[in-house]
């Protein structure tokens, strides 16, 4: 029976040896890192063990620096990131002036001196003074700062600063969204459709239809371009989207939408062309839907709950992993659950008014009886 081999201390600190190979094992913060250097020759190992400490330990320089200064580097890279709208980018700022407000003296904090009570306490006000959508995303902001403070070694791997900020939760639990009834919506594209008669593009009635038949976010809808519908194959890619380009079917409706686009720029556009031209029908939307009686408010991600809340009313409703996967979704169809959750149960319970498990099935027809003669 072999013995188990035992952890051999070297004389560099935090150098140990296991079976001829060497481990770098360190305590920061209470938490206790290891590493294998995989080689067996000490001089290398003791370079590698300084790289390593620097990683986990964090830049000594880091001592020096402020929260301040991280956020004007986090705003640098907000700007250089092409792939961000400046709406994005707008949104991001703001939330850093909203998490400034819920901490005290955040641009003079020193990188070297955070704990994780800075966090909380910074959590627990923005709860307290923000709605819950907001907090949640000043949250975010803050964990995209501590991030980048580990990417520039200003803070060690691996750390547990964030570890206590929960995300921000209903105060009721979770709250069942209200989404328009099919004749809700019916009724605000015949408002749109009447406003379009007096002002407007005829534009903006594809967009709507757009955004609605196809459960694509208005971000998607602006750079979808010609060469983006594959016609053999019947679907449509949509490039640019917020977890990554997919593709969903065409739809019968949403074909016969491209096909009124097309007829309309002259049938043959440019493959590199955009399908729409508007960035925006958010002004459309909020004064259509202000006529319409119990409709509620209603922007461009409104579109993108219509469509899956009328897959989920089809006979048999859409499956939720497949929705997910027309909605761009990657996480095999959880957020749609329980999201719309709710409206499958009503559903449900209207199906089962109808179910009959014990009825007893239908007789066969019997022919005539033969006499004898």
């Amino acid at each position: 029976m072999s013995r188990k081999q035992a952890w051999e201390k070297t004389k560099t600190q935090y150098l140990f040896r296991l079976g001829g190979w060497y481990y770098g094992r360190v305590r920061v913060d209470k938490k206790t890192f290891r590493e294998s250097f995989h080689t067996k020759v000490p001089q290398v190992a003791k370079e590698k063990l300084e790289k390593w400490l620097r990683e986990v330990r964090g830049n000594p320089d880091a001592q020096g620096n402020t929260m301040a200064g991280l956020v004007e580097e986090y705003k640098r890279r907000l700007k250089a990131d092409a792939d961000l709208e400046p709406g994005t980018v707008e949104y991001k700022e703001s939330c850093i002036g909203q998490i400034r407000k819920c901490w005290h003296a955040f641009d003079h904090a020193s990188l070297g001196s955070l704990r994780k009570g800075h966090f909380t306490d910074c959590r627990n006000n923005l709860a307290r003074t923000y709605s819950r959508t907001r907090a949640n995303g000043c949250l975010t902001v803050l964990r995209e700062l501590v991030d980048l403070a580990v990417d520039q070694k200003w803070l060690p791997k691996g750390n547990d600063l964030m570890e206590d900020c929960k995300w921000v939760k209903a105060k009721n639990g979770k709250l069942k969204r209200r989404f328009p009834t099919a004749a809700q919506w019916a009724a605000l594209r015949g408002e749109i459709i009447r406003r379009l008669a007096h002002y407007g593009s005829i534009e903006s009635l594809y967009m709507f239809d757009l955004l609605t038949l196809s459960g694509c976010r208005v971000q998607s809808a602006r750079h979808l371009k010609w060469r983006d519908i594959d016609w053999e194959r019947e679907i449509v890619v949509f490039r640019k989207a917020k977890r990554g380009a997919y593709e969903i079917p065409l739809f019968p409706e949403l074909r016969e939408l491209f096909e009124r686009i097309r007829k309309d720029k002259g049938g043959n556009p440019d493959p590199d062309s955009k399908v729409i031209g508007l960035k925006s029908i958010l002004w459309l939307l909020k004064r259509a839907s202000a006529a319409i009686p119990g409709m509620g408010h209603v922007n461009h991600h409104t579109c993108r709950h219509a469509f899956a809340t009328r897959c989920l009313e089809q006979d048999p409703p859409v499956s939720f992993a497949l929705i997910a996967e027309w909605l761009g979704h990657t996480d095999g169809g959880k957020l749609v659950m329980s999201t719309y959750g709710h409206i499958t149960e009503q559903h449900s319970k209207e199906r089962a008014k109808t179910l009959r498990i014990m009825a007893p099935p239908p007789q066969p027809r019997r022919g005539p009886e033969k006499t004898n003669q």
